[in-house]
């Protein structure tokens, strides 16, 4: 493990895994790449890679700008930056110019 850490190192790369050697910091592209292969990728056939590359950007445009999650109080990934500061309070939400609070308080 040593070795391959500094040719990691050699080659300006950095090695992603947390301090304690397990891969827990991965867990949110894992999930992203689990739905990109199951909300596109397997459900379409493409003519070449031109395509696909096309199609992967649509969907994740879509995923990251319109598509809703549950656990983000029915925003979208870019809709939370926009409404959901991390504490979302009437308070904190009028602090930092929002027009509305998000449909569920985070807090």
């Amino acid at each position: 493990m040593a070795a391959y850490r500094k040719q990691l190192s050699d080659n300006g790369l950095t090695q992603s895994m947390s301090r304690k050697g397990n891969c827990l910091d991965k867990a949110a592209m894992e999930s992203f790449f689990a739905t990109l292969k199951s909300e596109f990728f397997y459900l379409n056939r493409f003519a070449d890679i031109e395509d696909l590359r096309s199609g992967r950007r649509r969907c994740i445009h879509y995923y990251n700008h319109q598509r809703i999650k549950l656990k983000l109080h029915g925003l979208s990934p870019v809709g939370t930056c926009e409404w959901a500061p991390s504490c979302c309070c009437a308070e904190n939400c009028r602090r930092a110019g929002m027009r509305r609070r998000p449909a569920r308080a985070i807090c």
